[in-house]
């Protein structure tokens, strides 16, 4: 099957006191940006990352934790910058007093079987082995359109894990095939899941959590997480709308890089050739 597993969103609460530049990742991207930040509610200072992401934090109430923020846009243009969203999320939650409040965890299916209401059909009818108490059936509509998709979620979203399966195309507007799985984790169950990226491809454990949660018996489902514990998919890019890490990609950093370039910045062409080299190309063979 063509497949792609990734971490789809990322948020890790942290002691007010923590020293936020000792624990990050060194990057460009993690540094301070100066778009100004409303504050979500009840902390009262905010900012963001250059590439993506943000803090939230209450200087007036030191009890309070610090709130790092990063979705799946900002996971892709921080990945972009040479930060893997695995390796952050390793470095958050690793920090003393961490609480991942947030993990997902995203298998994308690229096959035009893959029909998230199957997996709906065969709750209704029994053929659904899980402990989940609670499924929901959302249908997705553009004004003026029919029905553009189906949002199918497993659990609570309150609750530590809640998985959702949809259509991703719908909701992206292109007309590849696309279906979505979407595990949410929360507190320990995010956690968890931070601590086992760290040694396991992310594919083998949202393969691993999603086959806890439920085991559906609808052959596609069943053969992506078959595909995913064993490794044995082909990675493939799904066809959508350009994303905000692209537009920073061609709109920002590659018109930046180029003009250190033409400059003669020394620091930016060693970079480049220090990368290069790294992976035995020149700019010749390129």
């Amino acid at each position: 099957m063509d497949l792609s597993a990734k971490v789809d969103w990322l948020r890790v609460s942290l002691p007010n006191d923590t020293p936020l530049r000792e624990i990050l990742p060194h990057s460009e991207g993690l540094q301070i940006g100066h778009d100004n930040v409303r504050p979500f509610p009840r902390y009262t200072r905010a900012y963001r990352f250059k590439a993506g992401g943000r803090v939230d934090w209450n200087p007036d109430q030191p009890q309070q934790k610090t709130l790092l923020t990063f979705t799946g846009s900002d996971l892709d243009a921080q990945q972009l910058t040479g930060v893997q969203a695995v390796e952050l999320a390793g470095a958050l939650s690793a920090a003393p007093g961490a609480t991942v409040t947030r993990l997902d965890l995203a298998i994308d299916i690229l096959e035009s079987g893959a029909d998230p209401q199957t997996v709906h059909d065969a709750y209704v009818k029994g053929e659904v082995k899980s402990h989940v108490r609670q499924v929901d059936r959302f249908d997705r509509y553009r004004r003026g359109q029919p029905r553009a998709g189906v949002n199918i979620q497993f659990g609570s979203r309150t609750g530590e894990r809640c998985l959702r399966v949809y259509d991703k195309s719908a909701e992206q507007g292109t007309a590849d095939p696309w279906t979505r799985l979407e595990l949410e984790l929360k507190r320990a169950q995010g956690m968890r899941a931070a601590e086992a990226i760290q040694a396991q491809p992310v594919s083998q454990v949202a393969a691993g959590l999603i086959r806890e949660l439920m085991k559906t018996g609808v052959p596609w489902f069943e053969q992506a997480l078959d595909e995913c514990a064993a490794g044995s998919f082909t990675a493939a890019k799904p066809g959508r709308k350009q994303t905000n890490s692209e537009r920073w990609l061609y709109e920002t950093a590659t018109p930046a890089f180029l003009a250190a370039l033409e400059a003669g910045d020394v620091k930016t062409m060693r970079a480049l050739l220090s990368y290069l080299e790294d992976r035995g190309l020149t700019l010749t063979n390129l």
